[in-house]
């Protein structure tokens, strides 16, 4: 399946795992530098649960490239309107009840639609690693607003660098340098080995991400869904939400501040980043299926 933007004509892949006598539909949303292909296996087994399950790659990733590299994206906002435009597109063809799941940046692009769209075309809301407001953030935005007009799709190797640093630094005896995504070796190694993951943005794409990050977190917010059910998944050992600094509940206490009061959470101890590719992945795929009908 393909959507093609109303804002640009963009087109975006989307990877669909059907069941003939679905009675729900899931869209998931990928994270930073990697793509909807790495959900397959954990679609496959919610889609057996008479639950559609629609992947989609974010803009700059994979098969749905803008004119540039991997990495590479100029407006955040327009991938916000596609998320929108898909939703319709699928609920158009199986009108169901339907959930949104973001995955890390994935997780800031549906808490971006949640702000934008107040008249949501979904009934539930996942959102998974969802990372915390960096202090220190403004300089930098500043500093990648103009990089991002003089070398737009340059890549930024020194902020990925630096960001894997960070979250590197309470990991206990690393074998890479990404053993902050999951205590599974062989997860790790397969996402290393990826050509389509662990690729740092261009100037303009970490622009647009610390953009979008600013959004989710500033206060002109409305709210006309109060009771919308939003569930956070969260692994215990993740760097991305910074415990320390209660990044997490932060991220909570945000939607509850602007008046959304149906909010779980479910924290995975035996997990890292990447929940669903970690060792508390049948757990945390049980829990979407109970979520997603109950």
């Amino acid at each position: 399946m393909k959507y093609i933007s109303k804002v640009d004509e963009h087109v975006t892949h989307i990877s669909e795992y059907l069941h003939e006598s679905a009675e729900y539909n899931l869209i998931i949303i990928h994270g930073m530098s990697e793509h909807r292909d790495r959900y397959k296996n954990v679609s496959e087994e919610i889609s057996k649960e008479k639950i559609n399950v629609y992947t989609i790659d974010l803009r700059g990733h994979y098969q749905s490239l803008e004119d540039g590299p991997l990495g590479h994206f100029e407006n955040y906002e327009y991938m916000v309107y596609d998320i929108e435009g898909i939703i319709q597109m699928i609920k158009k063809v199986n009108p169901l009840p339907t959930t949104l799941m973001g995955h890390s940046m994935g997780s800031l692009y549906a808490r971006s639609y949640l702000k934008r769209y107040q008249d949501h075309s979904i009934d539930q809301l996942i959102l998974m690693g969802s990372p915390y407001k960096p202090v220190g953030l403004k300089p930098l935005k500043s500093l990648l607003s103009v990089l991002s007009k003089l070398k737009p799709k340059q890549k930024a190797q020194w902020i990925a660098n630096a960001t894997n640093k960070t979250f590197m630094k309470n990991i206990d005896n690393p074998k890479t340098k990404l053993d902050w995504l999951s205590f599974d070796e062989d997860n790790v190694k397969e996402y290393i080995s990826d050509p389509y993951n662990n690729f740092p943005f261009t100037y303009s794409g970490y622009y647009n991400l610390f953009a979008l990050l600013d959004e989710v977190y500033n206060h002109n917010w409305e709210n006309n869904q109060s009771n919308l059910p939003i569930l956070f998944m969260i692994g215990q050992k993740d760097p991305c939400p910074d415990f320390k600094r209660d990044g997490f509940n932060q991220a909570i206490l945000k939607l509850k501040n602007v008046g959304y009061s149906n909010i779980d959470a479910i924290v995975y101890e035996n997990s890292r980043h990447e929940i669903l590719n970690d060792f508390d992945q049948n757990i945390a795929i049980n829990d979407i299926i109970h979520f997603i009908k109950k």
